[in-house]
């Protein structure tokens, strides 16, 4: 069974982390996906497992969608999870937590790639 090619963690509020999974090949991601219990499109170049605070990508289809895309599965599950009001007084808080994510993501995956502004 392949492993990930790397695997990192976003800080989410000092107790939580959000674990960062990047798979070699779409091929290994899907795979992963099987395993996980299949949830979603099966087609999917990334996934956000839900039961162990996990978003999966895969390497070569890292793109600008495709991490918020996923980041935005688990925002709509920590606002049920925490009972986040987010067009009243949680919508900050919100924002604070996607951006925070957001940088983190980004600059861990700096340290480990190299990336392309081929399709910005």
């Amino acid at each position: 069974m392949p492993e990930p090619e790397v695997t990192f963690a976003l800080n989410i509020d000092g107790k939580h982390k959000l674990r960062v999974h990047v798979w070699a090949t779409v091929g290994q991601l899907r795979d992963e996906r099987k395993r996980l219990g299949g949830k979603g499109n099966r087609s999917a170049y990334g996934f956000f497992d839900s039961d162990h605070y996990a978003i999966h990508l895969a390497k070569n289809s890292i793109g600008w969608q495709t991490f918020p895309h996923e980041l935005q599965h688990f925002i709509q599950l920590w606002q049920v999870t925490y009972k986040w009001d987010g067009l009243g007084k949680h919508s900050e808080a919100i924002a604070d937590l996607a951006g925070s994510l957001t940088e983190q993501f980004w600059k861990q995956l700096l340290k480990r790639y190299t990336v392309s502004m081929r399709n910005a």
